[in-house]
């Protein structure tokens, strides 16, 4: 009740289509977020906490269902530093390989950046701000994954190294998509999140027509 940290964190973890695996090498991507909060359990009665609890998505229904059972709430506070930023070091987005043959973690990257701190000399960060979709993993061994710094990149599923990466005009939601006509593969992507222009973007490789 007096308040607790936790880490990753009410919206950390993995989540929301975060996942990718190659079922021919027995490897599982995952991306991650490590961003503390601090979860406060409250009575009822305090309407401080009361207004606080009316921002939580799971608060109790104002009009309890089961007759006299004590509804607490349990309000949430981002753990931040008065730059706003996560109160522990980055980076606070990181993209994961698992062996999952051997049950250990092949590599680890950073997933992204924060355009104004790489500005700054502070590259390797991760993106900050929620991440919503995650990556696809192609049989030819490499990952695509679009980042809420508007990029799109084109990881080596090996070693995490990144081969290629492209501006976008805004951040991505969901997971790309890979599929194949005529014999030529694309990726698609749906780029609409914040207050960009919205809509659906395809890559291909140069036809060799």
């Amino acid at each position: 009740m007096k308040g607790t940290v936790t880490i990753p964190g009410v919206g950390g973890g993995a989540s929301w289509g975060t996942a990718a695996v190659d079922p021919g090498k027995g490897f599982l991507y995952i991306v991650s977020k490590d961003a503390p909060t601090i979860v406060t359990i409250t009575p009822p009665g305090n309407s401080a906490a009361d207004q606080k609890g009316k921002a939580v998505p799971h608060a109790p229904p104002i009009t309890p269902v089961d007759g006299a059972f004590t509804h607490y709430t349990a309000p949430y506070t981002q753990f931040v530093a008065q730059s706003k930023l996560p109160s522990l070091s980055p980076p606070w987005f990181q993209l994961t390989a698992y062996d999952l043959n051997a049950g250990t973690i092949r590599w680890q990257i950073p997933y992204g950046n924060v355009p104004s701190l790489a500005a700054e000399g502070h590259a390797d960060t991760g993106v900050v701000q929620q991440q919503r979709g995650g990556p696809v993993v192609t049989a030819s061994g490499l990952i695509f994954a679009a980042t809420n710094d508007k990029k799109f990149r084109a990881y080596d599923a090996d070693t995490g190294k990144v081969m290629w990466e492209t501006d976008l005009p805004a951040s991505a939601e969901g997971v790309p998509a890979v599929y194949e006509i005529g014999g030529r593969e694309y990726v698609a992507l749906c780029v609409a999140a914040g207050n960009g222009p919205g809509a659906y973007m395809a890559f291909a490789l140069p036809s060799r027509k």
